[in-house]
């Protein structure tokens, strides 16, 4: 692995390098250069020069480990086999000899340098480490988003070699696993299928031949538990890159053999993997690991050590790292200390001390572009899409090591390989290849950069041709002739046989050796493909590829039977291995006719693989296929056999539509709506759909025209099985199916329609095993159902919970022969849905059934925190925001609107409704850098700014609708909401309350219309609170306006105009002021055009306010030429300027569901006439008040001096009117808009 991680750690010394000692700065120049061997054997002369004097310091001991760990990175990069000797000797120096514990990490050194070489073969390595190499293995059980590392599982309490326990797929068993390769790493994700949202428990015996604490070191992927002799010891939440000794335990061992337990987790990333080494605190006595079954069963007698409970524990040296603290090292030493850490990448991405050493090393030595480079490695995200990484800090930080030091040739392939890889931008990666090829012409990495940017700029040929030549030259890495290998392989495979052979001869990596034996099967020489790959898997029984690669040969030369031998002791190892279950399959239908029971064993294992991953269509065709050969009758593995209707029957029996069809004029008729569903233990479904309608009006024809099986694009397989129809004639056609649509043109009223359907998930979602279904019943377009039927069947060993609501039906239970639970669920002559305006939502009325396996809101909240958690952090750019805002402010309130509008201002809002991201957050820290996010990106920054200043805040799940329909959360489900927001608790005497982080124009007193009403799920710290959030009153939510209209003499009007909105109301207003003050005359002119006519616009006052927190008004005065209806005697004018929106909502005679108001509101409005010279006023109408349980109005007519003054108020009470005071209501519309269309009657001097 040439560009492994320190091949980014190189500097010219500056004047700031005084620290550094002459060789250590000469072997750093060497490797800024890219002579990498130089610089190792540079920096071990350096140490060993240290080493030599067996009276040294600590310091000296921190630095000799330091300088070993970073030439051994150069030394594995290159196979450097004089480097990996001076490791060796290192070991024997005074100070090592002296410094055992020193000597150890000089071992481990070594141990890294010689991975994937040839010389760890027999080396004394693995047994002077003390790596653990033998273990006994069960799992794979859940662990959906850190759930499983959270619940202790039977394995954690006794120790059961013969237990099955129910796993994440299905029964686990215990097994012993083969024993490891010599650097001690064990790939989990070989064993464990599915190794993703997982946990599996490893078990050893540690033997010791005296009473004594041990100490354990380990690396891991994910989180970690360690239990001794059946006592917890160590626990730590991590996901993070595998490396040794990223973490250590003392385990208090008895005389003789002690359990070792490990609870090992995975959550997401291509990698799961473990690597664990044991070694004795006290020279007098000496542990080694056994894994047989007898010795695990006497381990598992042991009790515990007692401990005093004051007895402090013993401390773990661990060297440099426990001997120079972080942010108190000086100079020199913390820079020696940063590579330390970022070495052994202990951390996931939240804290990371390896970034906090950078941090610190930058601070010690900014001129040294070697600290610069190890922050922007301690800046890149573990495990994360490229969404999700923080490429800006990265990049500043290369940029500053280049502005240091323009010549560094690994600053500059870093910045290449940044830029090609977050941005494409292949023109500027290629630039900086061939700045550094000027430097160093061979180094590996600016050669493959450069390769990399022009098959990017789609320049393959001369890609493939460069790397060609540069893998010729003696000095080509090791990357390079591998890459150049991949490159010749069709076009010259003479000479990558030659490569590839040069590479194994110097590695025993398991891709160079797959690569190795596939290029030579391509050129015939399958004995030594074979040969190599069976020495292989002699040294790495875990070797995935290199075993795939021996089974593809074999089977290749028709050596099925051999293919076998490999594979099936494999499954013995890995049961749930699919990809091993297929070939094994396919092995025996190669021997079919060789073997009577040949196709009855591919049966039983193409069966046992759908039993884990049930998605694989083909397969299961095909075992409908092949169960039907072997055993006429047996419905194989189609789900929906049973459940399937001749069409031709119901159709021939049905009695036709309903009597009032026609004067309903409904399109269709639905004779049936079946729906069969099988719920895998995987938490993907397979569901099969029956319709048959019938064709009722041209409209109806219309809708069928095209016909689309429904599914989600990229995560289903949607397919038409069948589509029949039957002609008004009598006849019977079966149109050609175009995969899961059917075009139907020429379909007539009369004509009925069979469609039968599946839809496959494609895998497992981030979701886990998590089902959730949520089914309403009746037509999509509201036309009457004959029948209706839901069948779900759902994997044993899952914990279902059931609603039914609105009338659906209780379901019919039953239990199968196999364990799977069957409900069923049967309706007939569902009514017709007649549309109504402005009501809810169908899932408030119609019948409707919904499952899920969530347990109760709290597992359904631990869920979704632990997918979030990770994403909730903390930056120092992110403080010095909160800073910035919160400068001069003493109040905490000034504080909290501060860092709210900020969230909803300058962070801009875009959705992401796609994949994972339409639940998952971004990191809160990438989204403060990049300034946009959704929802819940808000709603998280939110809560992680405001924590800086002390104020909890939670995130909130809802279901955003400003006319808001009422749902049942009583179920816990996905599926109810859509919309993030965040919680305030009660804090610093202010009341609990919402904030919605997308409300731009809102004030924090004011949540938008489609927050209000809404029953709401709060998420804190995994624990779920069912909370209502509060409407508005009238009062706080109210358009106040007052329009003092002078009247002329000639008919025309002076206008002036005020607004004054408050709450929701005030929202429309803000929006139309944040327009450009040149375009906001012209807004403000359209809005008074609409309600007061023709008129010429004068001034307008209408700033946009500083802060959605001030007052939002609007003044302006216009000229009107005319108003009302004139005469010489007499003059009518309007009482009210309003939009007759009420008549508008109660429109309908009757209804059936409610009316959806919207969020409770008010209108103030005062008109008033200023009567012109020679005119007086008539007699005013009466009084008007309206009061209604929903609703009041006052409208009230008076003359003040010269003046006619009408106030006009309306209050609309409630968001919702039940059918039954709809009558009431219309006749209260009705009454309000002949209130409105009251006269103010003006008479002229004289006239009667």
């Amino acid at each position: 692995m040439l560009f492994s991680l320190l091949a980014l750690l190189a500097f010219v010394v500056p004047a700031r390098a005084q620290d550094l000692l002459p060789r250590e700065r000469e072997a750093l120049r060497l490797h800024a250069a890219g002579d990498y061997r130089t610089a190792a054997t540079t920096l071990l002369q350096q140490a060993g020069e240290a080493a030599a004097a067996a009276d040294g310091t600590a310091d000296d001991c921190a630095r000799v480990e330091a300088w070993a760990a970073l030439a051994a990175e150069w030394i594995e990069s290159e196979g450097h086999e004089a480097g990996m000797q001076a490791l060796a000797a290192l070991q024997q120096s005074p100070l090592a000899l002296r410094n055992p514990r020193l000597a150890d990490r000089l071992a481990l050194a070594e141990l890294h340098a010689r991975t994937g070489h040839p010389s760890l073969r027999g080396s004394p390595l693995p047994q002077q480490l003390g790596l653990l190499r033998t273990f006994w293995l069960i799992g794979p059980f859940a662990n959906e988003r850190g759930a499983g590392y959270r619940e202790p599982l039977p394995p954690e309490r006794s120790l059961d070699l013969a237990a099955e326990l129910p796993g994440k797929r299905r029964t686990v068993r215990w097994r012993q696993l083969p024993e490891l390769a010599a650097n001690g790493v064990l790939s989990l994700d070989a064993v464990v299928h599915p190794s993703e949202q997982t946990l599996a428990y490893l078990a050893t015996a540690l033997e010791a031949t005296a009473a004594t604490d041990a100490v354990l070191e380990f690396g891991s992927t994910g989180s970690v538990r360690v239990f001794c002799n059946g006592a917890e010891v160590f626990a730590r939440e991590v996901e993070r890159p595998l490396v040794h000794d990223q973490d250590a335990v003392v385990l208090s061992l008895q005389q003789g053999k002690n359990l070792l337990l490990l609870k090992v987790c995975h959550q997401e990333g291509d990698s799961f993997a473990f690597t664990g080494r044991v070694r004795s605190l006290s020279p007098a006595a000496a542990v080694t690991a056994a894994a047989s079954r007898d010795d695990l069963l006497a381990a598992a007698q042991t009790k515990p050590v007692a401990r005093p409970t004051d007895a402090k524990p013993p401390t773990v040296d661990l060297g440099a790292r426990s001997h120079w603290p972080i942010g108190t090292t000086r100079g020199a030493d913390a820079l020696r200390l940063a590579w330390v850490w970022t070495l052994r990448n202990a951390d996931g991405d939240r804290d990371r001390r390896d970034q906090l050493a950078a941090n610190a090393a930058v601070r010690e030595l900014p001129d040294v572009p070697l600290a610069h480079l190890l922050l922007a490695r301690t800046l890149q995200r573990h495990g994360r899409s490229a969404a999700d990484q923080d490429d800006n800090d990265r990049r500043r930080a290369l940029e500053q090591a280049l502005q240091l030091d323009p010549q560094h040739v690994v600053a500059r392939v870093h910045l290449g390989e940044l830029l090609l890889a977050s941005s494409r931008l292949w023109p500027a990666a290629q630039q900086h290849a061939d700045q550094a090829l000027q430097v160093a012409k061979d180094h590996p990495g600016a050669l493959l950069l450069r390769a990399r940017a022009l098959s990017t700029g789609r320049s393959n040929r001369l890609a493939d041709l460069e790397l060609a030549a540069a893998a010729q030259r003696p000095s080509a890495g090791v990357a390079v002739r591998a890459a150049a290998t991949r490159r010749l392989r069709d076009s010259d495979p003479r000479a990558a046989t030659a490569l590839w052979r040069s590479l194994a001869a110097h590695s025993d990596d398991p891709e160079i050796v797959a690569g190795t034996a596939a290029q030579e099967a391509r050129t015939g020489d399958y004995d030594g493909a074979l040969q190599r790959l069976r020495q292989a898997l002699q040294q790495d029984p875990l070797a995935v590829g290199v075993r795939r690669q021996l089974v593809r040969l074999l089977r290749a030369r028709d050596q099925h039977r051999q293919a076998l031998a490999v594979l099936e002791p494999w499954l013995q190892i890995a049961p749930d291995d699919v990809d091993a279950l297929a070939e094994a399959a396919a092995c025996w239908r190669q021997l079919a006719d060789q073997d009577p029971e040949a196709k009855e064993r591919q049966l039983a294992l193409l069966r046992e693989l759908l039993q884990i991953e049930p998605n694989r269509r083909d397969d299961e065709r095909y075992v409908e296929f092949l169960a039907a050969a072997l055993r006429p009758g047996d419905d194989g593995v189609a789900f929906q056999k049973p459940f399937q209707l001749d069409a031709a029957a119901l159709v021939g029996k049905d009695p036709g539509p309903p009597e009032d069809a026609k004067t309903a004029n409904d399109p269709l008729h639905w004779l049936l709506r079946q729906t069969v569903v099988r719920a895998n233990g995987n938490g993907t479904t397979n569901t099969y759909h029956h319709w048959i309608v019938r064709v009722l009006t041209p409209d109806g024809a219309g809708m069928l025209t095209t016909f689309h099986v429904p599914a989600y694009q990229g995560e289903q397989r949607a397919r038409l099985l069948a589509c029949t129809v039957f002609r008004r004639d009598g006849t019977v056609q079966r149109p050609p199916l175009q995969g899961a649509s059917v075009r139907l043109p020429d379909l007539q009223p009369g004509d009925t329609v069979s469609l039968e359907g599946r839809v496959d998930d494609l895998a497992p979602t981030f979701f886990g095993d998590y089902f959730g279904l949520v089914h309403t019943f009746g037509s999509p377009e509201g036309s009457p159902v004959r029948s209706e039927e839901l069948v779900v069947l759902a994997a044993k060993g899952r914990d279902y919970r059931l609603q039914e609501l609105h009338g659906a039906p209780a379901a019919e239970a039953t239990v199968l022969a196999d364990g799977t639970q069957q409900w069923r669920w049967q309706m007939r002559e569902l009514p017709r849905d007649k549309p109504e305006p402005r009501r809810p939502q169908k899932r408030e009325f119609e019948p409707l059934v919904r499952i899920t396996t969530y347990r109760d809101w709290d597992h359904f909240a631990a869920w979704w925190w632990n997918l979030i958690k990770p994403q909730l952090e903390v930056t120092p750019a992110m403080r010095q925001t909160v800073a910035k805002l919160c400068q001069g402010l003493d109040d905490t309130e000034a504080k909290v609107r501060a860092i709210y509008h900020f969230v909803t201002t300058d962070v801009r809002y875009e959705a992401w409704e796609f994949g994972v991201h339409g639940y998952k957050p971004y990191s809160t820290a990438i989204i403060h850098e990049r300034r946009h996010g959704d929802c819940k990106d808000k709603a998280l920054l939110l809560c992680a700014l405001l924590g800086e200043i002390g104020v909890p805040c939670h995130p909130v799940l809802i279901f955003a609708d400003p006319l808001r329909t009422t749902d049942d959360l009583t179920l816990p489900m996905v599926q109810h909401f859509n919309h993030c927001i965040a919680w305030l608790p009660p804090h610093h005497g202010q009341p609990g309350r919402f904030l919605d982080g997308t409300a731009v124009w809102h004030p924090t007193d004011t949540l938008p219309d489609m927050d209000q009403g809404a029953q709401v799920l709060i998420v804190d710290q995994g624990k779920a609170e069912l909370q209502f959030v509060p409407v508005t009153t009238p009062e706080q939510n109210v358009l106040a306006s007052e329009h003092t209209i002078a009247l002329r003499g000639d008919g025309g009007a002076q206008l002036t105009t005020r607004e004054a909105p408050r709450g929701n109301r005030a929202v429309e207003l803000r929006m139309m002021l944040a327009t450009e003050p040149a375009r906001r005359a012209e807004v403000v002119e359209r809005m008074l055009v609409q309600r007061f006519g023709k008129l010429t616009l004068g001034k307008v006052d209408a700033a946009a306010p500083a802060s959605p927190e001030a007052p939002v008004t609007l003044a302006a005065s216009a000229e009107l030429s005319e108003i009302g209806q004139r005469t010489a005697s007499s003059w009518q004018l309007p009482s009210a300027w309003v939009d007759d929106e009420l008549l508008a909502l109660a429109a309908d005679d009757q209804r059936t569901r409610p009316l959806l108001l919207g969020v409770p509101s008010g209108e103030r409005q005062r008109v008033r006439y200023q009567l012109p010279r020679g005119w007086r006023a008539g007699e005013l109408p009466a009084p008007v008040e309206l009061t209604t349980p929903f609703a009041t109005f006052t409208m009230r007519w008076s003359q003040q001096g010269s003046e006619v003054v009408v106030d006009r108020q309306l209050q609309l009470l409630v968001p919702r009117l039940a059918p039954g005071d709809h009558a009431a209501f219309r006749d209260f519309a009705s009454a309000v808009r002949a209130a409105d269309a009251k006269l103010v009657l003006l008479q002229a001097e004289g006239a009667r």
